[in-house]
Order: structure tokens, then sequence, then C-alpha cells
């Protein structure tokens, strides 16, 4: 019962900082946008604030006109995001390309450091209370749908 507790909530508080969050994914509109988010957990406890700023460029569009698809376009979106929990914090810069709606990929480089103090509450002999984490990625994004449902 205990476990079942500690899922439920746990899928509680995902959902709570999921909501906060949306898919730039098939979002055409060309000019600028912006988010923010919260994240909370409850073991070990912890909350992190972030928020994200981005520039849309529609790069082509199928002539509407023609009664063609919606969905017919393509874009490139550049974006950084700050994120911050206080003791760990971190910058991403990241492009998105979309050559066709449905379909596309991102280039990304995170930093991210953190800086915890020595104090009673942490040993940093045991615990890493200073350093610096470097990534670069590239993810593929992709929507698929079904009739009028999904």
């Amino acid at each position: 019962m205990r476990i079942a507790k500690t899922v439920l909530k746990n899928l509680l508080i995902g959902v709570i900082g999921m909501s906060g969050l949306s898919s730039f994914c098939g979002a055409a509109e060309e000019g600028w946008d912006a988010q923010a988010g919260l994240s909370l957990r409850n073991y070990p406890l912890g909350a992190s604030v972030s928020g994200t700023v981005g520039y849309g460029y529609e790069l082509w569009r199928s002539s509407s006109e023609s009664g063609g698809p919606e969905w017919k376009y393509g874009y490139i979106r550049p974006s950084v995001k700050l994120q911050s929990s206080g003791v760990v914090n971190g910058a991403t810069a990241e492009v998105e390309v979309f050559p066709i709606s449905i379909f596309g990929f991102a280039l990304g480089q995170n930093l991210s450091g953190r800086n915890l103090k020595p104090s009673d509450d942490f040993d940093c002999l045991t615990t890493h209370c200073g350093g610096r984490l470097q990534r670069s990625y590239l993810r593929t994004q992709a929507i698929a749908a079904m009739g009028s449902s999904f």
C-alpha cells in the first residue's frame, strides 16, 4: 500500500510538473515565444524553475488556396533555456529545424554547474560539491496522427 501511495504521489507531481511544459513541435507561428516551468519532486525533496525564449522562422508553406493540408510547412527555431534549483544551475542553447512540420531535429549545447558550499549537511569528500557538465546533443522529433481523433 505504501509503495502504491508513493507511485501515485510521484505520478501526480510529474503531471503537475509537466503541465507547465509545452511542445513546440508543429508550432508554426513566426515570431517570439516564451515558456516558464516548475518541476517538483518529493524524494529527495527538490524543485527547479526554468524559462525558455525562442524565435520561430517560417521557411516555406504550401498554398492553402488549393485546399491542401495546413501542416505542410517548414521552420527553424533557435532558443535559449535557463534552469535553476538554487544548487544546480544550467543554460541550454538549441536550434530546432523542421523541414516539414511533422518531422524535425534539434541541435543543442547544455552547460550546467553545481555550487554546494561545504556544511554539516554535505560532506564534500563523498559528495561532489562543485563541478561543471557540458553536453552536445542531436534529437529527432516526429508527430503522428490518425483521422480527426489523434
